[in-house]
């Protein structure tokens, strides 16, 4: 697992980007009002499904740039909010991590390039809560490459 200093919507394919979203169809904030502002298909993509369909652990894959770069919308979150409490679930990034694995696989895609999913406004804790979660998915999964991005201004993580 590798950690930079990069601001996500600068990432270059062949990859994929994952970040966590939450199942109430609201993408105003964090990383994911990033990439739907650089990406407006990635919101269109998330939009496309009802409530009802949005499920903790499931995500939908969107081809950002031609063959090369997708970005991952991983339900990780029932709800959101600005309060500080814990709205990430840590199941549903486990499941969102294995499938977005396999999707990489299927795609012969080798870079993986995330946020600290869950944290920030999601309000877990990178060190105890996601980080081994990615490490397991990691150790399973030798030939895909993590790299963690963190923003290096002043936009919150997830």
């Amino acid at each position: 697992m590798n950690y930079i200093k990069k601001d996500i919507t600068t990432v270059i394919g062949p990859a994929v980007i994952l970040h966590g979203v939450n199942c109430k169809r609201t993408m105003r904030s964090g990383v994911a009002k990033a990439l739907f502002d650089r990406w407006p298909n990635v919101r269109e993509e998330y939009l496309r499904f009802t409530e009802e369909e949005m499920t903790l652990g499931k995500i939908a894959p969107v081809k950002v740039v031609e063959n090369s770069l997708y970005v991952i919308n991983c339900w990780t979150q029932e709800d959101y909010g600005y309060d500080a409490k814990s709205y990430a679930n840590p199941l549903a990034i486990k499941d969102c991590l294995a499938a977005s694995a396999k999707f990489c696989k299927q795609m012969q895609i080798k870079n993986i390039y995330m946020p600290r999913v869950g944290c920030g406004l999601g309000g877990l804790n990178w060190e105890n809560d996601v980080q081994p979660l990615v490490a397991e998915v990691e150790k399973r999964n030798l030939d895909l490459s993590f790299t963690i991005c963190d923003f290096n201004n002043n936009q919150k993580q997830e």
